[in-house]
């Protein structure tokens, strides 16, 4: 599939107002998912590395249609990073340590790992991690009440985010296929990305659960099997997601997540289209 001309990418300007987050078991009362999202807040402040990255790749793109959604997604990925960013006072607030955490996962990866790593092997990489973030706002955006139970200026940020990950999930596939990057590239970073982003997804996550001494309570076991294979079924996403992947005839498009992020944009501020020459 080539980008599709008549597909719009737009910045939408939402700013949570995370000073008035107060509950620490913000999720419902769920410690899990509380800790997970959590993580996934934290570990999100990474999206300026992968805007500098992939703003690398924006010369050698010649197709105008390609150039201006890249150009949408750069910005739609730097909206989230500022918000991430600000949601992590919120960690501050409620005394989890992290900062020397995130400061050792971001130097691993963006230091170390992604050095390592040749021009095609980076943007497969990250085509990979925004595979999973499309797994992630699919599994809870297809339940419109998913947030419901939770903080509302929470429940933005994550709606939100999601939303704009659905959005524009073809962006970066394309991009990947337009330097160049081929079946067995794409499977082996498929692979590295799935493994890294769920073990440091959940590592993070446990980290937070024991700084509440939730590793000690059974309740935190037994949320994240329902997380994990009842409610949201996480693994089934997973191993329908890799399999998708696996397919030579992948393409994000192929799978229709649109209505998820749609109903999600309604209820959002104006969007004004980005990406222009």
């Amino acid at each position: 599939m080539r980008p599709q001309p008549d597909r719009v990418i737009s910045v939408r300007r939402v700013r949570p107002r995370f000073e008035t987050v107060e509950r620490r078991l913000w999720f419902g009362g769920d410690r899990f998912r509380t800790a997970l999202f959590n993580a996934y807040t934290m570990l999100l402040c990474d999206e300026f590395e992968f805007v500098a990255i992939v703003r690398n790749y924006l010369p050698a793109i010649r197709d105008e249609q390609l150039r201006k959604q890249l150009k949408s997604w750069l910005g739609q990925e730097a909206s989230h990073g500022v918000q991430h960013r600000h949601a992590c006072a919120y960690l501050d607030r409620i005394r989890l340590r992290y900062r020397g955490y995130y400061k050792i996962e971001n130097f691993v990866i963006f230091r170390f790992l992604f050095p390592l790593l040749g021009w095609k092997l980076r943007i497969g990489l990250i085509a990979a991690l925004e595979h999973f973030n499309t797994l992630m706002g699919e599994m809870c955006l297809r339940r419109s009440d998913y947030f419901a139970k939770a903080d509302s200026e929470l429940g933005l940020l994550l709606s939100w985010h999601f939303a704009e990950e659905i959005e524009h999930r073809a962006v970066i596939h394309d991009i990947a296929e337009a330097v160049g990057v081929g079946y067995f590239t794409r499977i082996a970073t498929g692979l590295l990305a799935f493994a890294l982003y769920t073990g440091v997804l959940f590592t993070t996550a446990f980290w937070f659960a024991a700084q509440s001494s939730d590793l000690l309570r059974p309740s935190t076991y037994v949320q994240m099997f329902r997380f994990m294979f009842v409610e949201e079924r996480f693994a089934q996403f997973v191993l329908a997601y890799a399999r998708d992947y696996l397919s030579p005839r992948f393409h994000p498009l192929k799978r229709d997540s649109d209505r998820f992020a749609e109903a999600v944009f309604q209820r959002l501020v104006p969007a004004r289209p980005a990406g222009g020459s």
